[in-house]
C-alpha cells in the first residue's frame, strides 16, 4: 500500500507543479495541457488501484472521490479544449 501512495504522489506532485507553479505559468496552457492530464490521469488510476485492492475496507467517500475527481478531470479537459464559435475579441 506504501508503493501505491508514493505512486500517486509521484504522479500527482508533477501535474500540480505544472498547473501551479509560477515558471510553468509562462508557458501557454495549451503547450502544457497534455502533460497535465497525463499527470492527473495516471494519478487517478492509482487512487482508483488503491481502492480496488480491498474494496470491502474502502471508506464511504472513496466512490464519490474516485467518481467525482473523474468528473473534474474530464469536465476541465473538456472546458480547456473545446472550440469557441466566435474568435474572441483581441483589441477592445
Amino acid at each position: 500500500m506504501l508503493a501505491c501512495y508514493v505512486l500517486l504522489l509521484v504522479a500527482f506532485i508533477p501535474g500540480a507543479f505544472l498547473t501551479l507553479h509560477y515558471l510553468w505559468r509562462k508557458v501557454s496552457i495549451h503547450k502544457r495541457s497534455k502533460f497535465i492530464f497525463g499527470f492527473f490521469i495516471s494519478a487517478w488510476i492509482m487512487l482508483l488501484s488503491i481502492g480496488v485492492q480491498d474494496p470491502n475496507n474502502a471508506p464511504d467517500g472513496y466512490n464519490v472521490l474516485v467518481v467525482g475527481l473523474a468528473i473534474a478531470i474530464a469536465g476541465s479537459y473538456w472546458w480547456l479544449h473545446r472550440k469557441r464559435d466566435k474568435a474572441e475579441e483581441v483589441f477592445p
